[in-house]
Formats: structure tokens, C-alpha cells, sequence
């Protein structure tokens, strides 16, 4: 398995909580990145993919930290919100993991 390219680095999140919450959990829109990495599931805006987020009422902070760093390592090509990012994971690794090391977000 390949290291991580956002391996030893850390960003700021904020996650807004609905008033339903615990019963209704984080959307897409709902958890954003203020340290913007380059990731085809966060849009250029700081907003996460939240499709993948397996939510019910039980689960808590911990369950949303841990989705949130799931997606981080575990990029998808073939399911992205971030074109750029997506379309540069598909046709060219190298390029991808050297522009998410360095944090670079333009196209």
C-alpha cells in the first residue's frame, strides 16, 4: 500500500451539527476543511463528500473524525466532487500525490 500524500500533516476542520442532530447526521456541505487539501472528495471550497458517511443516531463526534480521515486516505477516482483532482488521480498518480504533498489546489 502507498503512503498517504497527506501523511504527517494535520487541517482544521469544522462540522456543522443540525439542530436534529444525533438523529440527522453530517450532509455534504455540512463538514469543511478551513486548510483545503487537494483530494478529488473535497470540493475546492473546503466542503467533504459526505455520500459515503454511514449515519445513525448512535454514532457520535468519534464516528465523524474517523469518516473524515477514511476519506482523506482513501481517495476515489471514479467517484469525486473535486474534477480536477478526480480526472488528475486517473490519468497520472505521480502528479496527483506531488500536487496533494505540497497542498497546491490550483488545476
Amino acid at each position: 500500500m502507498r503512503p498517504s500524500p497527506w501523511a504527517g500533516r494535520s487541517f482544521r476542520v469544522k462540522v456543522q451539527l443540525h439542530e436534529s442532530y444525533p438523529f440527522k447526521g453530517p450532509e455534504t456541505g455540512d463538514i469543511v476543511f478551513v486548510d483545503v487539501p487537494f483530494h478529488p472528495n473535497v470540493m475546492p471550497d473546503g466542503s467533504l463528500c459526505c455520500d459515503g458517511l454511514d449515519w445513525k443516531p448512535v454514532k457520535g463526534l468519534k464516528h465523524i473524525a474517523q469518516f473524515v480521515q477514511e476519506a482523506l486516505s482513501q481517495p476515489s477516482k471514479d467517484h469525486f466532487i473535486n474534477a480536477d483532482a478526480g480526472k488528475l488521480l486517473g490519468e497520472d498518480l505521480a502528479a496527483f500525490e506531488t500536487k496533494a504533498r505540497t497542498g497546491d489546489k490550483r488545476a
